[in-house]
């Protein structure tokens, strides 16, 4: 399984937390997407940014070395009126994906990978 959501980055704001940063994207189809991060991580995303970011249930090779790519762990999937929102937990650091349509090969207490790819 594999699948990529092609978004433009909303906002990019320091979190509560210190040293981490939320970024917040628009998923193109509807939906949308949170994630963290840590500064040490030297990551840098800019709003109005275009990002792909792929799901898999294998290991995803990053395309460059500004890439943001890990293991994660899907920890809850959160059934709503129009959406589902799936929680991964990469390293500590949250993903939240927010769908109108249901992933039906995605299972709670599974491992997939992440990979945020900026687009060129």
């Amino acid at each position: 399984m594999m699948k990529r959501f092609n978004c433009t980055v909303k906002n990019v704001e320091k979190h509560v937390l210190p040293r981490l940063f939320k970024v917040t994207c628009e998923v193109s189809g509807g939906g949308s997407l949170i994630f963290e991060f840590h500064e040490d991580l030297e990551l840098s995303y800019s709003i109005n940014e275009s990002l792909t970011v792929t799901l898999a249930d294998e290991k995803i090779q990053p395309g460059s070395n500004v890439d943001y790519c890990g293991k994660a762990f899907l920890y809850k999937v959160i059934d709503q009126e129009k959406e589902k929102i799936y929680l991964f937990s990469m390293g500590g650091y949250i993903f939240r994906f927010s769908l109108p349509s249901n992933i039906d090969e995605l299972k709670v207490a599974e491992s997939y990978y992440i990979c945020v790819s900026k687009q060129q």
